[in-house]
């Protein structure tokens, strides 16, 4: 009996809780993740090329709003925050995943940060900022990149961008 070679990322996935479980078989659209095919004309290197600016952008989101959570005293401001950075934690694994598919290494970059102040009010607005950052590069992408399966993700994430957008408008509101 020939035996199946998996990655150790997918070891892990499917071992600690399933890959059904975890959500990422339904959202990068494979229970088996390594035998996925994808189809498009975009070459491989600047679909991670892509991919690795949409990771940097995650990451300066997550750095930001942990920071933003740690130091907020304000309980609803810290809480989404956290929240939000943690979802972006997961944006990180599904680009890099299909970064490595394409061949690439998953960027572990960022810009200069900028944490947007002092005050509940000023880290809800840099937040604000950096989701509608992300929404505009998004849809950027999913303009450019022609493999259906990548466009899928893509267009979760955005999803779920608009939806921290939303919170953290409500909780500015909220504060005003």
């Amino acid at each position: 009996m020939k035996s199946k070679k998996i990655s150790r990322r997918v070891f892990v996935k499917n071992a600690a809780v399933g890959t059904a479980a975890l959500g990422a078989g339904s959202v990068l659209g494979s229970t088996d993740m390594e035998q996925r095919e994808f189809k498009g004309e975009m070459k491989s290197e600047k679909v991670v090329e892509l991919l690795n600016q949409d990771i940097t952008g995650e990451i300066d989101a997550i750095m930001t709003y942990m920071r933003n959570a740690f130091v907020s005293e304000l309980c609803e401001a810290a809480h989404e925050l956290e929240e939000v950075g943690i979802d972006e934690m997961r944006h990180v694994d599904w680009l890099a995943d299909l970064v490595t598919e394409f061949g690439g290494i998953p960027t572990m970059e960022h810009h200069e940060l900028s944490f947007g102040g002092n005050t509940h009010e000023d880290f809800l607005r840099r937040s604000i900022e950096l989701e509608k950052k992300a929404i505009k590069q998004y849809n950027e992408h999913i303009k450019m990149i022609d493999h259906k399966e990548v466009v899928e993700v893509l267009k979760v994430i955005v999803w779920e961008e608009n939806k921290h957008l939303k919170a953290f408008n409500e909780i500015l509101e909220k504060l005003s």
